[in-house]
Formats: structure tokens, sequence, C-alpha cells
């Protein structure tokens, strides 16, 4: 088509380009009748909305119009059948980004985009006969617009699930495809190549507003079409694309090349930089001098000087490569030969003043400490490969990933719907595409199709339409019922029938903190697995994968038992427990087997920072199949998977598996075992992970060449199952999911942490960003998809936070939902809650100014830290704040000493990593020896997904400086306040908005003063701390301590 030349333009608009969004009447024809018109033309005129519009917006930049069909009011009944709750991504308000907000959107929006120099426009008055519809128009303006010979629009949001159970007709012109008005279809008006609109403007305004010569140049992403790692590529092409500006983040892309380019590349520019810094920095060479640890300990700590050349020439990628705190120390003793050389593992140290032994060695700003151990072993790969090689997945020439049981023309087509689902524009090209093959028709009609035969004559539809899938489609209904029982009396209904009609076989569960999430999700996991086969289950992270494994099992020892009840021993209709296997990596499942045969009643001991559990591992069920004594372990039950009796079968078949069998049940020591033939023990273990049900784990063991985790996915796995899918990155969810649309439920909340991003508004000396896609690196696939329209299946009702505890977080950032809290969330008798009581009653014992939260809820408390200073470590840039870090440890120590409230039932969790090593490193010494047995403190990253009776929160915040820092952050402070079942202590500066400075300087609510290091005046918007902040001052729910001493300020205080 003429005028479609593609140059490379800067991606945010500027202020010359000029957006233009205005209702409209859109029209069947030149003389109407009118299709949808938007409430500004009045009340009555149509149940549609239409709007004429030109974005400037975002990746692409486009005129056109859209139409809008109702899902009903708040989509209530919609939700209520079971349809699910859709949303889109609106506009951000907050500071420092670009990324969209989901909200619940009521209008399923089709969007027509007329092709740029495509087409050609005219504008005047309207005829008498169409001015007459809307009398009271004092200006009024017929736009038409007549596409050019072989030009067409694109449509966006065509063929997305809908539903509006409280208006069947237009329920009919949206999935049954009937005329809307005079004949005219939702699919003839999108596919015309004349459109009519009248819009409440002057001529002379519309031709002069809605123009393309508001709009910024044509755009394409300056990638190439070449996407697979290659590090030589990349620091040509790197270079050359660098600029002052951000992309911004893209919820949809026209073709598939755009979309792979953006993956990859928010992969590759989140670590390009660094590793250009990496080989440069170790390259670099510094004097050092080391200190002794103690006689008992193999670390030593190595201070190092660091040239003032080094520190600014490396100053921003320092700063973020020490954030990962793991590294290789070169060594050299002087010489000049190689094997002078040697390289041991180290940490940094953050503010080393901090730390006992290094009292006595005070360090300048100039140098830097790190723990180090030898001998090392070095770095481990980052996994930035692996996450480049699944978003190229998503290319039209990549081979399947998934054997799906389908060949030839029917995988091509279900990969390229697989490609459209993620493209996130809608299906208008796929379901128009006729020349194809068509998809199989599934078992269960489709939504459409089940309209249609209601409806219409027995006619062939005009276009294709989505295959759905039932993933309740078990044979056995007896099991089914069992199985829905796990879910709470008000899902059951609602939530079988969205597991019964999942277009795409995609489902989405959501829900805020404490709802019950991960059971309803791991209730979708079991149903595929009965009605579909073996089910691949992972996460972002291993706790979450843990966490799934976990509840998968549990639900399922607890739906058989429910199923059996009364059944005989010997009934061969008893159903059994699903094989449940979380495989962490094969190394450290050996090690920890061969531990645990050799030392039964110890723990297992492996390599630090190792997320090996013994619960569902691949070393556990080794165990149990060989019958081992081992702590832990159990024996194998007559209700367990068959697939693990015909396992122990094969074991106890076999001679070679009989001294095994006998050092694992005590008949044999370790001694005379090591004197048997040996032979390999991987077989067995892969054998496990083969047999698996549902196999959990994680993005990177997915993708372990000839890995038996890999063949599980690529050629057994029917189904897919990800839990804190808003966590996740979208490289990670592709990596698991493959491309072969296999159904796939996943779940999680995005307004809780989003995928990690270091590399964010991190700039070079020119101005240039290092990473021009971190917006785009933030989505995680569940808002992708989310925001796409994809129904959720949304909870509502407060399962774990006793009543009270959940009622400010919930205002603030779920207004949408209408919750509420379960019977055992009642405060009144419930034993469970006895340490939340205590928390209050001492509480309000020391600081009778606290206003009593009530008899029938608890209430978040505040303990105010006066004079409270931060500080901020020179090379890490990490902040530390040792008085509240002290207060914290303080009032956890009080709270043990002076109640009942134990020290398992506390938990300390911070923003700052620096705070958590300072607590950990306070908790050692001998004031708080009462402490002993508490849990290490953690940051609110790490402990996502996880809970506690007691929580206390060191913010580590102080104003006005160094300010709120990234706590204004909603989905982290959304996490902070939620981990808690019954108790909630934030610890910290209450008055961090600075309000008696607001007096003088002009600020709005929601605003936050702040000076920085020069003593420069910020402001930075934070409306949900504030408003958090603001309620505990108005609810009088602040403990103040007295102004702390002067020596608690110093890193390096008093000893508890």
């Amino acid at each position: 088509m003429e005028g479609q030349s593609v140059t490379v333009a800067a991606p945010a608009p500027r202020k010359k380009f000029v957006a233009y969004s205005k209702d409209c009447a859109l029209l069947a024809g030149p003389s109407g009748p009118v299709i949808g018109a938007g409430k500004t033309f009045g009340a009555g005129v149509s149940v549609l909305q239409a709007r004429l519009m030109a974005s400037t917006v975002g990746p692409t930049a486009w005129m056109g119009f859209s139409l809008s069909f109702p899902l009903g009011d708040d989509q209530v009944d919609n939700e209520k059948a079971g349809f699910g709750v859709r949303y889109h991504s609106k506009s951000s308000n907050l500071p420092g980004t670009r990324n969209g907000v989901l909200a619940q959107f009521d209008w399923h929006r089709v969007g027509v985009m007329f092709p740029r120099s495509g087409f050609v426009s005219t504008f005047e008055d309207p005829p008498p006969s169409l001015a007459s519809l809307f009398p009271g128009a004092r200006k009024l303006c017929l736009l038409s617009v007549r596409l050019l010979e072989g030009a067409q629009v694109k449509v966006d949001g065509f063929g997305m699930p809908f539903a509006n159970f409280e208006n069947p007709e237009v329920e009919r012109w949206v999935n049954g495809n009937e005329p809307i008005v005079a004949g005219t279809t939702l699919l003839d008006l999108v596919q015309k190549t004349e459109f009519h609109v009248l819009v409440l403007e002057s001529p002379v305004d519309v031709q002069r507003k809605w123009s393309e010569e508001h709009l910024p140049p044509p755009f394409s992403y300056p990638y190439g079409t070449e996407h697979d790692w290659d590090w030589a590529r990349y620091r040509t092409l790197l270079p050359e694309t660098k600029s002052t500006e951000q992309f911004w983040p893209a919820y949809s892309f026209d073709d598939d090349n755009a979309h792979v380019a953006v993956r990859t590349q928010c992969v590759v520019q989140d670590v390009f930089w660094l590793q250009v810094a990496v080989e440069e920095i170790s390259d670099s060479w510094a004097p050092a001098y080391f200190i002794n640890r103690g006689a008992d300990d193999h670390r030593y700590y190595a201070v190092i000087t660091l040239p003032k050349e080094f520190r600014d020439r490396f100053k921003a990628a320092w700063t973020r490569l020490a954030k990962d705190n793991d590294a290789v120390l070169k060594l050299a003793s002087g010489g000049e030969e190689d094997e002078d050389l040697a390289e041991w593992e180290c940490t940094i140290v953050e503010h080393p003043q901090a730390f006992t032994e290094l009292q006595s060695h005070p360090t300048e700003d100039h140098e830097l400490v790190m723990m180090v151990s030898r001998p090392g072993k070095g770095q481990k790969g980052n996994g930035f490969k692996r996450k480049v090689a699944a978003a190229c997945h998503l290319l039209p020439t990549a081979g399947p990933t998934n054997n799906t049981g389908v060949t030839g023309r029917e995988l091509a087509e279900r990969m390229e719907l697989h490609r459209t689902l993620m493209r996130g524009s809608g299906f208008y090209n796929w379901m128009t595409n006729t020349n194809q093959a068509p998809v199989p028709e599934p078992e269960e009609p489709s939504v459409e199709q089940a309209l249609a035969n209601r409806t219409l004559d027995q006619q062939p539809p005009p276009v294709r339409t989505l295959p759905v899938v039932n993933l309740l489609d078990v044979p056995d209904d007896k099991y089914t019922r069992a199985l829905l029982e796990e879910a709470l009396p008000r899902d059951r209904a609602p939530f079988s029938q969205y597991l019964s009609r999942r277009h795409l076989g995609l489902g989405i569960i959501t829900a805020p903190p404490g709802f019950g999430k991960t059971t309803l999700l791991s209730i979708a996991g079991l149903a595929m697995q009965a009605s579909l086969g073996k089910i691949l289950c992972s996460g972002p992270t291993n706790v979450a994968v843990d966490n799934l494994a976990s509840r998968l099992e549990k639900i399922s020892t607890s739906v058989c038992q429910r199923y059996n009840d009364g059944k005989p021993e010997n009934d061969p209709s008893r159903q059994r427990r699903r094989f449940v296997v979380r495989a962490y990596m094969a190394r450290q499942e050996l090690a920890a087997l061969m531990q645990l045969l050799r030392f039964p009643d110890k723990e297992v001991s492996l390599v630090r920072k190792s997320a090996w559990k013994l619960h569902l591992s691949v070393a556990y069920w080794f165990l149990v199949l060989l019958g081992s004594k081992a702590k832990g372990i159990r024996e194998l039950e007559a209700n367990d998977s068959e697939a693990l009796h015909q396992l122990r079968r094969d074991i106890e078949g076999r001679d070679e598996f009989t001294a095994l069998r006998a050092v694992a049940a005590g008949e044999m020591s370790w001694a005379d075992f090591t004197k048997t033939k040996s032979f390999e023990l991987q077989p067995m273990m892969k054998q496990i992970v083969l047999a698996a049900e549902l196999l959990c784990i994680t993005p990177a063991r997915s993708a372990e060449i000839n890995s038996p985790c890999q063949d599980y996915k690529k050629k057994l796995a029917t189904g897919i199952l990800i839990d804190e899918a808003a966590n996740m990155t979208i490289p990670d969810y592709i990596c698991v999911s493959g491309n072969c649309l296999l159904p796939c439920v996943i779940g999680g909340d995005p307004r809780q942490l989003k995928p990690l991003v270091l590399t964010g508004m991190q700039k070079d000396e020119a101005g240039n960003f290092y990473h021009r896609l971190a917006q785009d690196a933030t989505m995680s696939p569940l808002a992708f998809l989310q925001a796409s329209g994809i129904p959720v299946y949304r909870l509502s009702l407060q399962l774990r936070i006793a009543r009270g505890l959940f009622d400010w977080v919930g205002a603030e950032v779920y207004p949408e939902i209408r919750f509420g809290y379960a019977q055992h969330c009642n405060i009144p008798g419930n034993n469970n809650y006895g340490p939340g009581r205590a928390l209050e009653d001492r509480a309000r014992a020391r600081f009778p100014e606290v206003a009593p939260a009530g008899l029938i809820k608890f209430s978040p408390l505040f303990l105010h830290c006066e004079g409270s200073r931060v500080y901020i470590d020179k090379t890490t840039k990490s902040k530390l704040c040792p008085v509240q870090a002290r207060a914290t440890l303080d009032f956890a120590l009080d709270l043990v000493t002076n109640t009942t409230i134990k020290t398992t039932d506390i938990v300390i969790l911070c923003p700052y990593a620096a705070n958590v090593k300072f607590i950990n490193n306070l908790m050692k010494r001998p004031g708080y020896a009462a402490l002993v047995g508490m849990a290490p403190a953690s940051t609110v990253d790490s402990y996502q997904g996880q809970e506690s009776d007691i929580v206390l929160v060191t913010m580590g915040t102080t104003f006005p400086y160094p300010g709120p820092g990234f706590t204004t952050d909603r989905n982290r402070l959304n996490v902070l306040l939620t981990r808690q079942r019954c108790g909630l202590v934030v610890v910290g500066d209450i008055n961090i908005d600075g309000k008696q400075e607001k007096k003088k300087e002009k600020a709005r609510p929601g605003q936050f003063m702040v000076r920085d290091a020069e003593g420069k005046i910020h402001w930075t918007k934070a409306l949900m701390l504030y408003n958090i902040y603001k309620r505990f001052v108005q609810e009088k729910r602040v403990m103040r301590l007295p102004q702390a001493p002067e020596e608690d300020n110093v890193v390096d205080g008093p000893a508890a």
C-alpha cells in the first residue's frame, strides 16, 4: 500500500502529536441508521457506544473508531454465571512509569484502524434527515471515510470472549453475528470500505483535529528480524539503537516479529550493559587485605581499595551488580604467571561497620568489603539465553515445543492461534481466514456455537469460532463433585461453569492476598489432570512452585478421602491420590538422596542457597519407593497413585536394588553398602519424574537440555498450571507453556509484585536509557492476557487475615471487589488469634494513647521512631536505618518476654535488604537470646506467598532524607502489608510525608517532599502510602517511642 514506509521513530509522543478522542454516532450507511453512539449524543440513542479516535500513545499511532458492546452492569451477572470478568489496561498516573494499570472494564471494545495514507476523508454538514435525529446538537459533522483500492483496516479486539447475561440480544450481535441494525452485522461493519460517522463538532474543527498530520511517523522496533541470542550482534545493534527515550509498553502487536523483538530485547537489555561492564571490571586489579572471621570460620573479609577512576567509570553498573551480591574474586600474589591466579566465591558486604568483626577495621568510602570463601566455583549461568530462546518459539518459523497429538495443517493452525493470542490484538485475521483448514470442533460447543444453535437457523457461521475446552470433562461425576467441594460453596457453581467453557483452553484466576487463589488453582490443576492427563506445573520462584506442589498434594489427599469415605479397602472403585512430584536440579536431588541414605536421622545439608526441600522431591519419592526409614519419609500407602505402586514393583523385581533397599530400610550399614556393586541411580530418578501425574518445576528446569523435566514438557504434558503468574516474566511463561496452545490455567495477582527488572531507569553519561523496554519487561503474562480481554475468575472472600486487618489495603488496592471475611476470620471465640489479642493488649498497655481496635476486629499498628536516620551505602546504595531496625527487634523481644506470643509467631519483613542483614546480625547478640527460634528477617520480595501470625515491618525510611524510596510502589506495599494472619506492626517514621513542611511548601494530598543528598527538594506521589499513614494517625493507632539516643543512630552502635 502507498505511504506504508517504515521508519524508526521516537516511541513516546511529542507535544506536536495531538491525540483526538470524541464521542461519535456510527452509521450503517451515509443516511443512517445509527449503529452505536457515545453518551454525549443522549441516552437511549443506542446500547452501543462509539468513539472517533486518533491515538498518538504507544508503539502504534492510529486513526479510526471504536464500537463498544456492554458486558452488563458491573459484569455482575457474567461473574455469577461463571463467564468471568473482563479487564483492560488504562493509563497509569504512577510516577516514573507509563505502564498501564489493570482495571475492570465493562465494555467489549472493537477498534477499527484505518491504514496510514490508505484512505480519504470528507467533512461536511449532515443532511437534515440525519441532523433531525439529534435536535439538540448545536454543531454536527458528517465524516465519511473511504479506503483506497487494496487498502484494508486493522481490526482490534474482534473475537475476544464475550457474554452479556443481562441482554441476550447484544450477545447475539457479538457471538452470533446477528444484524445490529438495517441488516448490518458486526462482521459487515468491519469489512466495509466506506465508513460514516457523526461528530458533535463543526466540519472545520473535525478536519483540523482528526488528521494524520497530528500523528507521529510510522513506527517499528529497530531490532531487525534476527532475535536469537547473539552477543556479537548485540554489541553492534544496541549502541546504534540507544535513545534518551524509552518505548511505551505494548499490550498488542501488529505482527510476530514485533512481538518477539520486544520479548527478547526485554531480556537482553536488562543484562547487556552490565555484561559489558563486567568484562571490563574483571580485567581491573586493585590492592586488598584480608581479615580473619575466626579460627573456626573458613571465610574471610577482603578489603579492596577501589581507585576513583574505577568508581566514577563503573558507578551505575557497580550499583546494579552489587544488588546481586554474589561475585568471584580473582587473586594474584603479585607475579605475572597465570598459575598465580585463584578464584574465590565472594559476596559484597553492605554497611561493613555493622559487623562486629570489622569494627576494629574502619573502612573508607573508597574501600569495598567482601566476604570470601575458598575454594570457589564461580558464578552460575543466569538463564538469559534460555529466556531469549523461549521467546523465539513464537516466531512463525519455530517448530512445535510440545507433543499435542496432532500434526500437519491442524498443528500449524494451533500454533498460529497461539501466536495470535500472544499478540494481544484479538482474532479477526484468524477467524476470517477461511482458506485454512478449520480447527476441529471440541466435544463441548463454544459459547458462540451454543448461541447460534439457540437463536439462529442451522447455517454455517460466517467466521471460524475459537475452540472451547472443557477442563471439567471428567468421566467420574462423583470425583468432580468431590473435587469442587474443596472450593467455597459460593464458588462451586460459577467456577464449575468457568472451567467447563474455557476459550482456547485458557483460564485466569486472580485474587487479593489471603483469598485462596492457590487452592482454587490447585482444584483447576487436578481437574485438568483428571480430564486431560499429565499436567506441567510451574511458577516464577522456587517458593511459588513449592507452595503449589504442597497445595496440590494436600487437596488431592482431601479429595481422595472424601471420595473413598465408606468404601472398603478392597473396593476397586476407590480413588487414588494423584502423584505430585516437585523436581529440583538433578545433582541436588542425587546429593540429597545419598545424604539421606547415609544419614537417615539428619537434616539434608546442600550447597549454599540451595532451594531443595525434601517433601515431594524426586529424592523423597525414591526413598518412599525404597521403604526408607529416614526422617520425613512416609510409607507407600494403598491410596497412593498406581504409578507409584508400579514403580515399587519395578524396584522390587530388580536385583540391583536389593542392597539399596536394605540400606534404606536400615537393614544394612552404610559401610557394607559401599562395598556392594555400584550402579546408576539416575535412570530410576528419571522414571519418577516421567511417571508424575503433576510435575512441579521452575521454568529453568523445564528447559534443561536432555533432562527428564524437558522430556516431560515436550512429550508428555497435556496441560499447563502456573501459580504467581503476575510475578513471572513473559519469556519464562513461554518457556513453560510453549507454542502449541496447550490448555493452561494461570493464577496470580497483578497488584502484587511484578516481574523483577533491575535495569529500569538507569542512563549512561549521555542520558541514554540502558533499557528502552523496561516497562514491557515488568509486564507479566497474567497482566498481558488480562489486559487483552481474557475473562478472569476472581475471588472475593478473605480466608487468611483476621477481620479488620485487610480493610485498609482492600479499600486502596481493590476498590472494585466487594470483599468479605470468612466466618473463621471472626475474632470473638477464635483460639487461633491468641497472638493477635496478646499484641493488641500489650500495645495498649505500653502505649495508652493508642485507641482500641474494637472487640470484633483487629487493626494495624504503627511504631514511630523519633529522630531515626537512614544511611546509604556508598557502593551499593542500599539503605540502612539502625534505629528502626533496633526498635523492631526490641518490640519483638518485648512481645516474647511479656506476652504469650512465641518466637515462631513472629516474622520481620523489610523493603530494604540492608536492614534485613543488620537485623539478622543483631539477633546473634546476647541481648536478643530470647528471640532464638524466630525466623530470620526477610525482604518483602522473598516473602511473597508466605505468611505469619504477627508481622513486624521495618520500613527503613525517614523524612526528608532519603524519603519514602520504593515503599511508594503500590504492588510492593500491598505485599508488605498483607503477610499477617492476626497482627501487623509497621515500624518507621510516621511523618514521612513531611506534613509540617507542607505548610511552607505547596503540596497536594499524596505527595511526599524528598530532600536529596545535595539538599535539593523533590516531590514524589504515592497516594496509597499517604492514605495508609493517614489512617494510622486518624484512627490513633500510632505508638510513639521517645527520641532515640544518638549512639543508637550509629550503625555500629551498642550491642543489645
